[in-house]
């Protein structure tokens, strides 16, 4: 975006805005497919620990 532009804005609140994009698939806006399943680590997965020199 450039300086002194404003963005998009929308006639709507976030929660529908948010709603519309999960569930319209003619949305203008939508959700990249990799964000489809949950991103937390569950307690006492190996994989909550921080990889090495991180």
């Amino acid at each position: 975006m450039e300086p002194g532009e404003d963005g998009d804005r929308f006639d709507c609140t976030a929660t529908e805005l948010i709603s519309g994009m999960l569930t319209d698939p003619r949305h203008p806006y939508t959700i990249p497919a990799d964000y489809t399943t949950h991103w937390f680590v569950p307690e006492g997965s190996p994989y909550r620990q921080a990889p090495p020199g991180f």
